[in-house]
């Protein structure tokens, strides 16, 4: 189902034109009403200085991050009107706390499904009391156990992923859930579809859950009405809408895939050609993912069924696609934790996490990001690690897919590389992976970013696995990426031209909102 050419007037009356025109107007629209208000009714004007004042005291003092309550300070400070109109127009708007409460409403229904075994904990306590901290923050607020029968194993890119994903795919026996960031018509997804088309017709619940920017930039507006002619259930997450809310700016980030409870995958890598380097952007595409058999499968089961259960009356029977398998299964020496992270909740799991991980650091960390946008907090941890005495090093792309994300990445390597961090980039292309590595013991792979819009803007997941021999295929992964990419010196941070600094530090006003 290809999209066909289109004219001009298609393009014009397109529906991204149309959304992104809508958006436009609203803003547009406050700011004319802001403007007429200041230049027109002075007592008014007057009235709202002084009310900014106050909404200024009352956003500081909120639990916020201090990121996020500085991005709206600016623009009331300077300008009052349109700041206050804005905070107000996007604060009033109930979406999010409506998704938030059905969300915990789910949570709390299936929440004793996803208990921490206690004679587990304190095995892991007694084996190791730092990873314990992060597993004690994962089963208490993150929702989240550990399980130790559990297998990991790691690819290095997509195009090694794939040949055992589509084998998998073929031993489906029960169902498929598949729930993604993008997804695009090409190669890859062709070869999926044909294997998902076989499984519905031997009877094989197969769901496909994909977010809203994939209709306005990969598939077309029909596609979901296509793959339930196939007899796949479809859903699209947060639809885009030409509407000026909060509810438009989290995203469905996840890469999960399902199969018979039994196996999953998660990492970096999309439904699309360049994940597999069948098609070339940036270069080299460097990702990453993983594949997880056993009990710790459960966790991805409940992650897929909580957002695909948003808009049902009814919700799912988990207990029938949550099923443990550690009868097929014994593996005691590593330990497996798949967890999500929700922008909605105000618990920011996916940066304490790593924060967690970083600071329980004693010999090393190596971090590969596509994007570099940190708050204070995570910028210290990774300074501070440094400053320890821990080899840290980040790997980045070498050419970037955002040419704005990159300038303002390069913002924060002077102060690290003052603190001791080393930063490559990697000369090959695009580094899309999502990793840290910790003293041979620890590793997270996963699809969350070292930026604000992964860290606290989007639906995220990863996997936090210790113990495993894998962590040595991650590491020899890491370093040979390292031994082909470009370290980045104070010189070079230095001699960058001055319009290039002008705009990463005008781009670091807007990191939150990036």
């Amino acid at each position: 189902m290809k999209r066909g050419k289109e004219g001009f007037f298609r393009v014009i009356f397109s529906r991204s034109v149309t959304l992104i025109a809508m958006l436009f107007l609203q803003i547009f629209l406050i700011l004319v009403f802001s403007s007429f208000i200041n230049t027109s009714i002075l007592t008014v004007y007057g009235i709202t200085n002084i009310f900014s004042v106050f909404l200024v005291i009352y956003i500081y003092n909120l639990d916020e991050l201090p990121d996020f309550k500085m991005a709206w300070i600016y623009p009331m400070m300077v300008l009052p009107i349109f700041g206050v109109l804005l905070y107000l127009f996007m604060k009033t708007q109930s979406g999010s706390r409506v998704i938030n409460r059905k969300i915990n409403y789910i949570v709390k229904k299936t929440e004793d499904k996803l208990v921490q075994n206690p004679e587990l904990f304190k095995e892991i306590e007694e084996r190791d009391k730092l990873f314990a901290t992060n597993v004690y923050y994962l089963s208490k607020h993150a929702k989240y156990p550990t399980y130790d029968n559990s297998v990991v194993t790691y690819f290095r890119c997509g195009e090694e992923l794939l040949p055992d994903l589509l084998e998998d795919l073929k031993k489906a026996k029960e169902f498929i859930f598949l729930e993604y960031f993008i997804v695009s018509e090409g190669f890859m997804w062709d070869q999926m579809l044909e294997i998902l088309t076989k499984k519905v017709e031997e009877g094989v619940e197969v769901r496909v859950m994909y977010d809203g920017l994939c209709s306005l930039f990969y598939l077309p507006y029909g596609y979901p009405k296509f793959l339930r002619e196939l007899g796949i259930k479809t859903k699209i997450f947060a639809p885009l809408k030409p509407l000026l809310t909060t509810q438009q700016n989290n995203r469905d980030h996840r890469k999960i895939i399902v199969i018979d409870g039994k196996v999953a995958y998660t990492g970096g890598i999309n439904m699309a050609d360049e994940y597999i380097n069948r098609k070339k952007r940036f270069g080299y595409w460097k990702d990453n993912g993983i594949r997880i058999k056993g009990d710790a499968v459960s966790s991805f089961t409940h992650m897929f069924l909580q957002l695909w259960n948003l808009d049902e009356k009814e919700i799912d029977n988990f207990d029938y696609y949550c099923k443990k398998h550690s009868n097929e299964l014994q593996v005691n020496n590593s330990y497996v934790c798949g967890y999500t992270d929700s922008p909605l909740d105000k618990e920011y799991v996916g940066a304490n996490v790593y924060i967690n991980l970083i600071n329980s650091a004693t010999n090393y960390i190596y971090i590969m990001t596509p994007y570099l946008v940190l708050d204070y907090v995570m910028e210290r941890a990774i300074r501070n690690a440094a400053q320890r005495g821990v080899k840290v090093v980040i790997l980045m792309p070498g050419t970037p897919d955002k040419k704005y994300a990159y300038c303002l990445a390069r913002t924060y390597y002077p102060k690290l590389i003052n603190a001791g961090v080393k930063i490559y980039e990697y000369t090959p292309g695009f580094v899309h992976s999502k990793m840290i590595i910790c003293d041979d013991k620890e590793f997270i792979v996963g699809s969350i970013n070292f930026d604000y819009r992964s860290l606290y803007l989007s639906f995220e997941c990863a996997a936090l696995v210790y113990g495993s021999d894998e962590i040595f295929k991650c590491k020899d992964d890491f370093e040979y990426s390292i031994e082909k990419s470009h370290l980045v010196t104070k010189e070079e941070c230095k001699n960058r031209k001055l319009y290039y600094k002008i705009l990463g530090a005008f781009l670091k006003l807007l990191a939150p909102l990036m």
